[in-house]
């Protein structure tokens, strides 16, 4: 029975698909569109236009210098006219320009992160003009000690770094993979509601004909739930597989907490499909759209299409991340390979445990004695 019940999902090219050809493609994608955003800046390509040769000029320009020495992989800067460097502003070869004058002012196209530093080198010159200048006509020897230190400041306003209290490097995208994962677990609800219509003989015809034969209903039920979760199971891990060693996401150094984090996953995804499956008398059609709602229903509340929301729900409805299986997937990857939190990964672990049996159980309880008047 284990046998045949492997071979029949093996077999069921549309439920493979979503359960294991899908989360592939969408991380793969998640990785095309945003994997890269917390990589280092590209240099950013600027341009001065002296209008004044004056001490503002001069000041200025020395000052550029300095942060150029101070991160020479920061910024490109080219002396240039301003037709030409409107021109080169228009085809978007610079991120923006500074005219030099009595003062200095900026002018950008855009409003992103190249945009922004050189807002911040501006607003740093601006708050230590008159000192500079100061510097520059008594002490000219000094300016670029103090440039280079005024430069430094802005390089680290500029560049922050995100980190976790034991001072690792946070990847903030790592949220939506997370999340990725929880809807690969979750997708094998489909598995487990196929599982269950096999057993219903007033749903599917290949029921019927197990229902009238001499097997026990209780080992071929146990059969399916068995290869349902253990076929998810391994589905996920290939998964995560490919999202540690293919995308390269830092999940933790220790794979055994992830490793029961999403057989919970599966478990609690398989059982729920087992439920669905096996309540009401409605058509294979009407519980595969539960399925679909129910599934990515969790994941999109647990972060994966709207980043925030689920620190939303725990701030104006806590109860409800305690309940959905995909929020508890999500908060447990997080206590593991994030910030380290073995009290809430357990509880997170124990709480999807305990959903998974009471939904098994409830399954068992529904179909044990299940009668047909005619098959």
């Amino acid at each position: 029975m284990i046998k045949y019940s492997l071979l029949r999902i093996l077999r069921d090219r549309v439920t493979i698909f979503w359960a294991l050809c899908f989360p592939f493609i969408l991380a793969t994608l998640f990785e095309v569109s945003f994997g890269h955003m917390n990589d280092s800046l590209d240099q950013i390509q600027t341009a001065v236009v002296v209008k004044r040769d004056g001490q503002t000029a001069q000041t200025f320009q020395k000052f550029l210098k300095e942060v150029q020495k101070e991160d020479n992989d920061l910024l490109a800067v080219s002396t240039m006219d301003q037709k030409e460097a409107d021109r080169k502003l228009k085809s978007e070869k610079i991120a923006g320009y500074y005219l030099l004058g009595e003062d200095v002012s900026l002018t950008v196209a855009g409003n992103g992160v190249p945009e922004s530093v050189l807002q911040s080198l501006m607003e740093s010159y601006d708050s230590q003009a008159a000192y500079l200048k100061t510097i520059l006509k008594e002490k000219p020897q000094q300016l670029a000690a103090v440039a280079q230190k005024i430069g430094k400041n802005v390089l680290k306003s500029a560049t922050v770094k995100e980190v976790t209290l034991s001072g690792k490097k946070v990847d903030g995208m790592i949220q939506y993979f997370f999340s990725a994962v929880a809807m690969a677990c979750m997708f094998g609800c489909f598995l487990g509601m196929e599982a269950a219509i096999r057993l219903q003989a007033n749903v599917k015809a290949v029921a019927a004909r197990r229902c009238v034969s001499s097997t026990s209903k209780m080992k071929m039920a146990l059969a399916d739930i068995a290869m349902v979760i253990l076929v998810d199971y391994v589905f996920v891990v290939l998964f995560l597989v490919y999202l540690v060693f293919g995308l390269k996401k830092d999940f933790g150094n220790n794979p055994v907490p992830i490793l029961l984090i999403t057989f919970a996953g599966c478990l609690i995804g398989a059982s729920m499909g087992l439920l669905v499956g096996s309540i009401g008398k409605w058509g294979e059609d009407v519980k595969v759209a539960i399925i679909l709602s129910v599934s990515l229903g969790t994941t999109f509340l647990s972060g994966l299409m709207v980043s925030g929301i689920k620190g939303l729900i725990e701030k104006y409805c806590p109860i409800l991340n305690r309940i959905n299986p995909s929020a508890l997937i999500t908060d447990a990857l997080y206590s593991v390979a994030v910030y380290p939190d073995v009290a809430r990964y357990r509880q997170d672990v124990a709480i999807m445990l305990l959903m998974g049996a009471l939904c098994i159980a409830i399954v068992f309880f529904l179909t044990r004695r299940v009668r047909y008047d005619s098959i």
